[in-house]
C-alpha cells in the first residue's frame, strides 16, 4: 500500500472514531444520563418465586398480589391466606429506590419501592417484619423486607409475575 493510501486510511479511521464519540457510542457519555425508573405496575400478579427458609413455591400455590396505584393499595389473596390481606402502599423517596441490574460499566436501572404499612405481616406461616414492594429490573414484582432503607435480598422474598 502506498504512503498516500495509508495516510488516507488513517485519516478516515480517525474521522470515523471521532464520529462515534460524538454520536454517543463512547461509554463515558452514557453514564451521565439517568436511567428511566422501573415502576411497580398496576395489575394482578401470580406468585412464581419463593426464597424463604422452610418454604417452597407449593406452599403459596394460588397466591396473588393485586396492585392498585390509584388507591395506593396492594392486596394479597389465595393460599395460604384465610382472607384477603389489603395493605397500604407508602411511597419511598426516589433517592432510596433500588439501583440494580447493572449493565455496561456504571449503567444500571432504578426500581421504585413502596413500604406496606407499619409493622409485620403474616402470609400463612411466613412473617415479614417490615414488608416492601418493588420490581426486579422492571420484570418480576417482589415482596420482601425493607430494612435500613434497603429492600433485603435475603429471605424471605416472594416474587410475582403478571
Amino acid at each position: 500500500m502506498s504512503s498516500l493510501s495509508t495516510s488516507i486510511t488513517r485519516t478516515l479511521l480517525a474521522g470515523f472514531m471521532g464520529l462515534l464519540a460524538v454520536a454517543g457510542c463512547d461509554d463515558n457519555t452514557q453514564t451521565d444520563v439517568p436511567p428511566a425508573p422501573n415502576l411497580v405496575p398496576d395489575g394482578v400478579f401470580t406468585i412464581d418465586f419463593v426464597d424463604a427458609e422452610g418454604f417452597t413455591l407449593e406452599d403459596f400455590t394460588g397466591l396473588t398480589l393485586t396492585v392498585n396505584r390509584s388507591e395506593m393499595s396492594a392486596t394479597l389473596a389465595g393460599t395460604p391466606l384465610e382472607a384477603p390481606l389489603t395493605l397500604s402502599l407508602e411511597a419511598v423517596a426516589e433517592s432510596a429506590w433500588i439501583r440494580d441490574c447493572y449493565t455496561n460499566g456504571d449503567n444500571y436501572s432504578i426500581s421504585e419501592v413502596f413500604t406496606l404499612g407499619a409493622g409485620p405481616i403474616s402470609i400463612g406461616e411466613l412473617d415479614m417484619i417490615d414488608p416492601a414492594l418493588s420490581t426486579k429490573c422492571g420484570g418480576r414484582v417482589l415482596l420482601g423486607t425493607w430494612t435500613l432503607d434497603v429492600l433485603q435480598e435475603d429471605p424471605p422474598v416472594l416474587g410475582f409475575v403478571p
